[in-house]
């Protein structure tokens, strides 16, 4: 188990509802870093995985633009 004071969310079992997605309902904010959802925990590998999703997303958004 890995416990520290800072971190954003519990990593105890069932408890990654609390990471927001990247993608948000206000237009034109998406969100990035390693406390978003991701597949990894809040890690380095976390925020790059996340950084990619969100660029995905605002691609995404300018192709609809």
């Amino acid at each position: 188990m890995i416990k520290h004071p800072n971190e954003f969310y519990s990593l105890e079992p069932d408890q990654d509802w609390m990471r927001p997605e990247q993608d948000t309902p206000i237009k034109g904010l998406t969100l990035a870093g390693d406390y978003t959802k991701t597949s990894n925990f809040a890690t380095m590998e976390s925020a790059v995985e996340s950084g990619e999703l969100a660029a995905k997303i605002v691609c995404e958004e300018l192709e609809d633009f």
